[in-house]
């Protein structure tokens, strides 16, 4: 790692693509994640699925043909089961699921 003239560090290419890699793809097929997923209702997995592709409460009621409340609970739902504090957490389970192998 060099020291820039600013200050700051520059990494390798080497060590970037680790670090990439590493700790912003999830790491899929984690076990507790696919227990706790599998707790959930179906309709709780469809609005996972769906908040873990980064849709908002509104995109998530209109694709589901229900209101926007009901998402809230569902999420709140979901957050519980989960044991998540909030969306990304909640995603990152979803992701580590891989909820959408679940859900097809």
């Amino acid at each position: 790692m060099d020291r820039l003239d600013d200050g700051s560090r520059a990494l390798s290419p080497e060590i970037a693509d680790a670090v990439v890699r590493d700790h912003c793809h999830p790491v899929r097929g984690h076990g507790g994640a696919q227990e706790r997923v599998a707790e959930l209702s179906t309709r709780e997995r469809e609005v996972l699925t769906l908040l873990s592709d980064g849709l908002a409460n509104r995109a998530i009621a209109q694709a589901l043909h229900i209101s926007p409340e009901t998402v809230k609970d569902h999420v709140r739902a979901v957050y519980a089961k989960l044991k998540a504090d909030n969306r990304m957490h909640a995603a990152r389970i979803a992701w580590q699921a891989d909820v959408t192998a679940l859900s097809a």
